[in-house]
Order: structure tokens, then C-alpha cells, then sequence
């Protein structure tokens, strides 16, 4: 509605002021244009937004699942937060992953690059699922970017189109997808790529969404628009 949309609008706004007014610069990224929407492009950009959109639904129902496990082997949440902690910095130590600690914002450079290696979406994924499942809230929209511009790369890659392209889209749309938004990513492609390829960010960012089926990485999210469906 309008009440909700005119305050996110202004609020935005204000922050970009402030941000600018302290002397920060927004990260952006030089993303050449796409070619026309031919039906072969659009085939697979359509293939591209079903893997991006699938990525971000796994990565909510993941955390959504590794939390149920716990709740339900351990009464204490201290306790599963320090098993939790054990099982993820034993997989550091065990597989070698100490860079996907932390946000891992290299990764979104590297995808950018085009120096993105398979094996980075997956590893970024399992340890921020595992982390956010054991109770350790916060920090997860900027491993979505990192893990979406990852994929998307590949994704590029493999599919025969832009993988730089491919890779703004999966920045915001694995984002978008698993927070469950739509007018959120599509802003965000377009403010930190360009309004270039705008049509591409509507398309993919809507898909994603559609693909999403109603997940969120933000349960109390889910609960409100189960109320607001009956």
C-alpha cells in the first residue's frame, strides 16, 4: 500500500543523504547492456531465475530446518548455539574454508572479476546455513550477495550468456528470493548495475520470487502473511 511504500521510499532516501553526507560511497559495479529479448534469451534467462530463485528458497528452508533440528535435540538454545559453533569451526579447520568466514564480501569482487571458483556458492551456503541454524543471528543479506553473484557466474557461464550479467542478477536475486521480496531486489539491481538492464532485473527478481513459493530466511515474515491469507 501507499502508507508502506512512501516511508520505505523517504527512509531510503534519507540514508542514502546521511551515507553520502559522511563521506561513504555506494558499491557499483559496470555491467554492459544485455542483448534483445529474443526467445532464445528469454528461455534462458528464464532457466537462469528458476536456479537463482531455487538457491535463495534452499538457503531459507535450510536455516528453517537446521534451527527445527536443534530445537528439538537440544531444550537449551546456549547449548545448541555452542554445538552449532563446534560443528561449523571444525568444518573450517577440517575442509580449509577460513576465507568463507565472516561476510566473505572478496567473494562478490572475485564473481565480479570473473575469478569465481565452483566450489564457493556451496561452501559460503552450508556455513552460513549452518551458523544462522544454530541460533547466530544477523549478517545474512551480505552472504546472499556474495553467494548469488557466485552462482550466478557459473550460471553465465554455463548457460552461454553474460556471466557478469548473470552475476548482478544472482546478487539480487538469490537476495531477493530468500527474504521473500520483490520491489527490494529489483531496486537493488537496478541501483547498484544500472537502470541498463532493468528489464532483465524485473524479469529474473520476479521469477525468483515466484519460484520462492512464500520462504523467507525471516519466519516472523512468514507468520504475518499466513495471518493476512486467512
Amino acid at each position: 500500500s501507499a502508507g508502506a511504500v512512501i516511508p520505505c521510499f523517504a527512509g531510503s532516501y534519507l540514508a542514502n543523504f546521511v551515507t553520502q553526507l559522511l563521506g561513504f560511497k555506494h558499491e557499483r559495479y559496470a555491467i554492459s547492456s544485455i542483448p534483445d529479448f529474443d526467445a532464445r534469451f528469454l528461455f534462458v534467462f528464464l532457466i537462469a531465475a528458476v536456479c537463482l530463485g531455487l538457491i535463495g528458497k534452499l538457503f531459507a528452508l535450510g536455516i528453517k530446518y537446521v534451527k527445527l533440528a536443534y530445537s528439538k535435540i537440544f531444550k537449551n538454545y546456549l547449548l545448541a548455539a555452542a554445538v552449532g559453533a563446534a560443528i561449523v569451526s571444525l568444518l573450517i579447520f577440517a575442509l580449509g574454508l577460513n576465507d568463507f568466514e565472516g561476510l566473505s564480501t572478496w567473494m562478490q569482487n572475485t564473481a565480479f572479476k570473473g575469478d569465481a571458483k565452483w566450489y564457493d556458492m556451496p561452501a559460503k551456503y552450508l556455513l552460513t546455513v549452518l551458523t544462522l541454524g544454530a541460533g547466530f543471528q544477523g549478517g545474512e543479506v551480505t552472504p546472499l550477495f556474495s553467494i548469488g553473484a557466485s552462482l550466478g557466474i557459473i550460471l553465465g557461464s554455463f548457460l552461454g550468456i553474460s556471466p557478469m550479467l548473470c552475476a548482478a542478477l544472482g546478487y539480487a536475486a538469490v537476495f531477493g528470493s530468500a527474504t521473500n521480496t520483490l520491489m527490494a531486489p529489483i531496486m537493488l539491481g537496478i541501483e547498484v548495475f544500472g537502470g541498463n538492464n532493468m528489464l532483465a532485473f524485473v524479469v529474473v527478481c520476479s521469477l525468483a520470487y515466484v519460484v520462492n513459493g512464500n520462504r523467507s530466511i525471516y519466519g516472523a515474515q512468514e507468520n504475518i502473511e499466513k495471518i493476512i491469507s486467512r
